[in-house]
């Protein structure tokens, strides 16, 4: 079980829920609420694309080699995208989660947790440097 918020700019709001994570121990789906006031139906692919701030309060039953808190670090916004395993323009830690981009009209938008180990490779990752878990 994952809780988070949501923020909506502007004006500015939080929605806070419980929301379970998947049987893979690893995702979860959120819900996100409809802002572009028009009547067309709920997921339907549209060009418009918006951004974003998923912010996770607690998450349990998570796998224990996985987490969703990853260090607000630049360069590992490539490395996000890797494991959200969904077609985004930008995927991106925050202080307390992540930033993201969706069509306007998507219903929900999925994330993942990391491997511990890959964040901290990714971290320490330069020449002569490697780390592994055994």
């Amino acid at each position: 079980m994952a809780g988070g918020a949501i923020t909506l700019s502007p004006p500015v709001s939080h929605i806070v829920f419980p929301q379970p994570i998947e049987s893979d121990e690893r995702t979860i789906n959120i819900p996100i609420p409809r802002i572009d006031g028009t009547s067309e139906p709920r997921g339907r692919p549209r060009g418009d694309v918006i951004a974003i701030q998923l912010e996770l309060s607690s998450a349990t039953g998570v796998r224990p080699d996985w987490t969703f808190s990853i260090p607000n670090v630049r360069k590992l916004a490539p490395f996000l995208i890797d494991y959200d395993e969904t077609l985004l323009h930008f995927d991106r830690p925050t202080a307390d989660g992540r930033a993201l981009s969706i069509s306007s009209g998507a219903q929900t938008i999925s994330i993942s947790a990391v491997p511990s180990i890959a964040i901290f490779n990714k971290l320490i990752e330069s020449s002569g440097w490697s780390g592994h878990q055994t």
